[in-house]
């Protein structure tokens, strides 16, 4: 798998830029930004799942639909780690000649100045 990595800084501390990126609904923008490419996806929790704070969701109820621009799911996301305020990464996997396996990781970092910065990892 070969990763791409980038980095931002944020003028937040850690807890409250985590209670942004514990809404699904702000992702796209994360992807606009890690992509380069405005209003290309929305995620949305797929129905039942929750993220409840502070516990790790598993299981196959706990999925993000990653949706095109007319709203079509483009791809279901597994939360593969939840550890507030430290660390989000999702993963997904489809087999066959068309197939892929990627894994998208957010660490959040305390920097001595009082900001942030969120590494940002994507393997394909």
């Amino acid at each position: 798998m070969k990763p791409v990595q980038r980095y931002s800084d944020f003028d937040f501390p850690a807890e409250i830029l985590w209670r942004w990126l514990s809404d699904v609904s702000n992702w796209g923008l994360l992807s606009d930004a890690f992509v380069g490419k405005k209003g290309r996806f929305n995620y949305r929790l797929a129905q039942g799942a929750h993220l409840p704070p502070g516990v790790a969701p598993s299981g196959p109820g706990n999925k993000v639909l990653a949706l095109g621009k007319s709203g079509e799911t483009v791809m279901e996301l597994d939360i593969a780690a939840w550890e507030p305020p430290h660390k989000l990464a999702l993963q997904s996997e489809q087999k066959g000649f068309w197939g892929f396996k990627t894994v998208f990781t957010m660490e959040i970092q305390k920097l001595i100045t009082g900001s942030t910065r969120v590494y940002f990892e994507l393997k394909l």
